[in-house]
């Protein structure tokens, strides 16, 4: 409201409401200050529509997240510090942090995700903003890129307009639906879009209700289903619905996507019985997706993969050749930078060299997080 316009702050803007309890914009009786994504540029009215898109397609992890915050009392969002009391990286103050220019906007967001917004400018030679973040122990995935994170460190993080940094946890599995349209989206979806991620074991169980009552308080009028992970047994299974089943489709179809891993061969069982199916593997993010159409809601369902399963590569030097390409910079010091990287050579060393290389200093830190991130 009021202030001064800035394109790439209000992307910035509906990107963290994708990941917050309430996603609503702020407006006021002005003739510059409307919101409406067609009254920014392109690239800008994109971004701004992929979010709120994105939101719609999260609804079934938000709904399941909000009655947890009813029944459990863990709030939709919350500081890293619920879950790391004992961290002293977990409890930064501005401009008196463990790190400098570390902020507190980093969050956790439902029982899988931590997210870190971007509020500053796009960087004018990468043509991405930024953002410093802590990662806790463990393994992480980017929700958007699929760039896999191990902690416990802090680093920076940059990302062009279409994305900020957004981090599940090894195990996580994150229900979504498709795009809906007018009234659909009040119903509970016929089909569920169901992301995994690879590196560790995982639980879900999934909440839907008629959308309309209190009965739920009283435990009536709502429905449950238990999805596992085992990353060792190289296991997934939906389990059949429990509770009240006539409030959500009699048969339901799952795209599952096991995000974050190496190609692998999965076979389908339905309440043990296999099914044929196909898949798709996008080698980049690592990502296996498997569509099963049409299935009881009631019945089992089981996908084994054939091969033991591992962690994909995070395919470096060619993100960092991707990032090279559109970098606002010399050309000499890129391609001086590029042949270092490929050069093969210990990665300690070749970071110590990237200092003389004459690239500038975000782009240098950019390509060190790429370099970096699974280390």
């Amino acid at each position: 409201m009021l202030g001064i316009r800035s394109d790439v702050m209000e992307a910035r803007w509906y990107e963290l409401g994708t990941f917050s309890p309430i996603n609503r914009l702020h407006s006021t009786k002005m003739s510059f200050s409307g919101k409406e994504p067609w009254n920014f540029r392109p690239e800008v009215e994109h971004a701004m529509g992929e979010a709120l898109r994105l939101r719609h397609q999260l609804l079934p992890y938000l709904y399941t997240m909000n009655y947890l915050a009813y029944k459990e009392y863990r709030p939709v969002i919350a500081p890293m510090y619920y879950d790391y009391p004992e961290k002293e990286q977990a409890y930064p103050v501005q401009d008196h942090s463990f790190v400098e220019g570390v902020s507190n906007n980093q969050y956790l967001f439902g029982t899988d995700m931590i997210v870190a917004p971007i509020t500053s400018d796009q960087i004018a030679s990468l043509n991405q903003g930024k953002v410093k973040a802590w990662i806790p122990e463990g393994c992480y995935h980017d929700f958007f890129t699929g760039l896999i994170y191990k902690g416990e460190k802090v680093m920076w993080m940059f990302r062009g307009i279409n994305s900020i940094p957004v981090l599940v946890k090894a195990g996580g599995i994150i229900p979504m639906q498709k795009e809906l349209f007018g009234k659909d989206f009040l119903k509970n979806p016929e089909e569920l879009i169901i992301r995994v991620y690879g590196g560790a074991d995982g639980n879900y169980t999934h909440y839907e209700d008629d959308g309309e009552t209190e009965d739920y308080k009283d435990g009536r009028s709502c429905c449950f289903t238990s999805m596992h992970f085992d990353w060792e047994r190289g296991a997934f299974t939906i389990e059949g619905a429990a509770g009240q089943t006539d409030l959500i489709p009699e048969f339901r179809d799952y795209t599952v996507e096991l995000c974050g891993v190496k190609e692998a061969v999965p076979k389908v069982y339905i309440s043990g019985k296999e099914i044929k199916i196909t898949y798709e593997y996008q080698w980049k993010k690592g990502c296996i997706r498997i569509h099963i159409p049409k299935v009881s809601v009631d019945e089992k369902v089981e996908i084994v993969f054939e091969q033991k399963l591992t962690l994909n590569d995070n395919h470096t030097l060619e993100r960092v050749y991707d990032l090279l390409n559109q970098a606002q910079d010399s050309n000499l010091a890129k391609e001086s930078a590029y042949r270092l990287l490929s050069s093969g050579k210990n990665l300690a060393d070749i970071l110590v060299e990237l200092e003389t290389t004459n690239l500038k200093k975000e782009i240098r830190l950019a390509v060190i997080e790429i370099m970096t991130a699974d280390l």
